[in-house]
C-alpha cells in the first residue's frame, strides 16, 4: 500500500470527527494537494484512494474516499467515461442513503461539484452554470458560496462563447467576472481555500476568460502576470496551470510589440504539449496573431476541433474563422 494510502486509511479508521473539521476529508485534501495539484498525477491519486478503502466500513467515510477516486479518474483527457459515469451514479445513490448530517452534506456538495466539472468537460456549460447557481444556496461556508458564484459566472461565459451570442452579451459577462474576482478573493481570505482560489485558480480563470473572449484587459494582465510568475516560483501554482502562464506571457509579448518572440514561445509549447485543451488554446493564440498580422490564420483555426474540454474553444475558433 502506498504511504499516502496508509495515511488516509489510518486517519479514516480512527475518525470520529465531523465537517468542517472532518479528519478523513482533511487527509484527502492534503494528499490531493501533493499528488494532483503539485505533481499532476490524478490516476495515482485515484489508486491511492482505492487502496485507502481497505478495512473501512463506515458508509460516510467510504463515500468521501470513493469521491477521491472519482476526483482522480475524471481528470485525464482520455478519462474512461463509462467507468467515471458508473462511479458517479453509484455514489449519488450511496450518498442519498447516508444519515442526514454534516458528513452527508459535505459528500453531497462534493459529488455535485464533480458533476458540474464533468458537464463542463462535455460542453454542457449552461447546465454546469445552473447547477453552480443552485449550489450557492446549499454551500456550507461563505468561501464555498463565493467559489460557486464565480464558477457560475465562468460557465455562463463559456456557454455564451460556445453559442451564437452577441458581442455585447459576452462583454457584459466578462465585466461581471472581473468585478466578481475581488469578492471571491475576499471570501476565501484566511481559509484553507485561499491559496487554491484566491492565489491560483481565480486569477488564472479570469485571465483565461478574457483571453478566450478576445477581450484581454492590459491592466489586469500586467497586474497579475508577475504575481503569477512569483507564485509559480514559490510552488503556489499547480503544474496544470503553468502552460496558461506561458500563454499569458505570449499575449503580453504581442502587446509589447514582440510578436516574433510570442510566436516562438507558442510554437515551442505546441511541440511539447500533449494536452488537447492546452494545444487548442495555443493554436487559438497563434491564429489570432496571424490574423492580426494579415497572415494565413486559417491554417491554425482549422486544426482546433471539438474534444473533451475543448468544445467552447472549437466554437470560438469556428466563429473567428468564419469572420476572416
Amino acid at each position: 500500500m502506498h504511504d499516502y494510502a496508509r495515511l488516509i486509511n489510518a486517519v479514516a479508521k480512527a475518525d470520529a470527527t465531523m465537517p468542517p473539521e472532518w479528519d478523513t476529508d482533511k487527509a484527502l485534501k492534503f494528499v490531493e494537494q501533493v499528488v494532483i495539484r503539485a505533481n499532476n498525477d490524478p490516476l495515482l491519486f485515484a489508486d491511492i484512494c482505492d487502496n485507502a478503502l481497505y478495512g473501512i466500513h463506515v458508509p460516510s467515510i467510504r463515500c468521501i474516499i470513493r469521491l477521491g477516486i472519482l476526483n482522480g479518474l475524471r481528470r485525464p483527457e482520455d478519462a474512461d467515461e463509462e467507468r467515471v459515469n458508473e462511479i458517479y451514479h453509484n455514489l449519488v445513490s450511496e450518498i442519498e442513503c447516508l444519515p442526514d448530517d454534516a458528513r452527508k452534506r459535505r459528500c453531497d456538495n462534493f459529488i455535485w461539484y464533480q458533476g458540474r466539472v464533468w458537464l463542463s468537460r462535455s460542453g454542457r456549460y449552461k447546465e454546469a452554470a445552473e447547477n453552480e447557481e443552485e449550489e450557492i444556496r446549499y454551500a456550507a461556508r461563505p468561501a464555498e458560496q463565493a467559489i460557486s458564484a464565480f464558477l457560475a459566472h465562468l460557465y455562463q461565459l463559456w456557454h455564451l462563447l460556445s453559442t451564437s451570442s452577441t458581442h455585447e452579451a459576452i462583454s457584459k459577462q466578462v465585466e461581471e467576472l472581473k468585478e466578481y474576482l475581488p469578492q471571491l478573493q475576499a471570501a476565501v481570505k484566511g481559509t484553507d481555500l485561499e491559496v487554491q482560489w484566491g492565489v491560483a485558480d481565480g486569477p488564472i480563470h479570469l485571465l483565461e476568460a478574457m483571453f478566450l473572449a478576445d477581450q484581454m484587459d492590459d491592466g489586469l494582465l500586467a497586474a497579475n502576470l508577475q504575481l503569477l510568475h512569483d507564485r509559480r516560483d514559490s510552488n503556489q501554482i499547480p503544474p496544470v496551470f503553468h502552460a496558461w502562464i506561458d500563454i499569458f506571457d505570449a499575449v503580453s509579448q504581442v502587446r509589447h510589440n514582440s510578436t516574433d518572440t510570442a510566436v516562438a514561445l507558442l510554437n515551442t509549447m505546441l511541440h511539447r504539449e500533449s494536452r488537447s485543451y492546452v494545444a487548442a488554446v495555443v493554436r487559438l493564440a497563434l491564429a489570432r496573431i496571424y490574423r492580426d498580422c494579415g497572415l494565413h490564420a486559417y491554417k491554425e483555426y482549422i486544426k482546433i476541433v471539438p474534444a473533451p474540454n475543448c468544445h467552447m474553444i472549437a466554437a470560438v475558433a469556428a466563429k473567428e474563422l468564419a469572420a476572416l
